[in-house]
């Protein structure tokens, strides 16, 4: 009941936080368009991307209550597997070198095209990438395997972070659940979201993970 009350508190505030976002980042862009000064350029790109991370999370939150309420629907249709994966590595190719990880990529048994839903695909890489770039300390290690086995697409993001225990992993699938030595903060509701858009694929999600080594997700579609 609690769950159920705050996801209908954070579904109404989410609709009041969405439009002034959108006008926020609408002439932020404008603005890049014709800014020559490199000193403003960087100002305005940390509030770009700050404005994009909150109006992503938002629509998180909104997505979830869609998917409650079974008004979540799937847009699948036939896609270039190379060129979706190389849009999401992009970025997060930056923020790994400001954190100094390694990010590597094993693409070489990636299918060459693959049957999904290109945005909620998107959706489920990026909450899985930005969790393990959140939790793993500098010179640790990301990465990012694709591979087909027979008409399945397996992809796992591996981390060297500070891993789940067995206790907690029970429950990192729970909405707004967030394990008590979490230091990184967050909102509890990415990796829910990301299970769930998973089962819409008609898929299955695993973790597994072992204290100060690291945690492994992997997902099949």
């Amino acid at each position: 009941e609690l769950d159920s009350l705050k996801t209908n508190f954070f579904t109404n505030i989410s609709h009041e936080f969405r439009t002034p976002l959108t006008l926020i980042l609408n002439p932020i862009e404008n603005i890049l368009t014709d800014q020559n000064d490199s000193a403003i350029r960087n100002d305005l790109l940390l509030v770009q991307r700050n404005g994009q991370r909150l109006l992503e999370l938002t629509n998180q939150l909104l997505d979830l209550s869609k998917l409650e309420a079974g008004k979540l629907k799937l847009a699948v249709s036939e896609h270039e597997l190379s060129e979706f994966l190389k849009i999401c590595i992009a970025s997060f190719d930056s923020l790994a070198a400001s954190k100094k990880i390694k990010f590597k990529t094993d693409l070489k048994n990636a299918p060459k095209s693959a049957y999904f839903d290109h945005d909620n695909l998107q959706k489920i890489l990026n909450n899985l990438l930005s969790n393990a770039f959140k939790f793993t300390p500098e010179g640790g290690e990301v990465v990012l395997e694709v591979k087909q086995e027979n008409t399945i697409m397996h992809i796992s993001v591996r981390d060297s972070g500070t891993g789940i225990s067995a206790k907690e992993q029970e429950k990192i699938f729970d909405r707004f659940y967030q394990n008590d030595h979490n230091q990184a903060g967050g909102s509890g509701i990415g990796l829910t979201l990301t299970k769930e858009l998973v089962l819409l694929h008609n898929g299955t999600i695993s973790l597994d993970s072992t204290v100060d080594v690291g945690s492994s997700f992997k997902f099949s579609i």
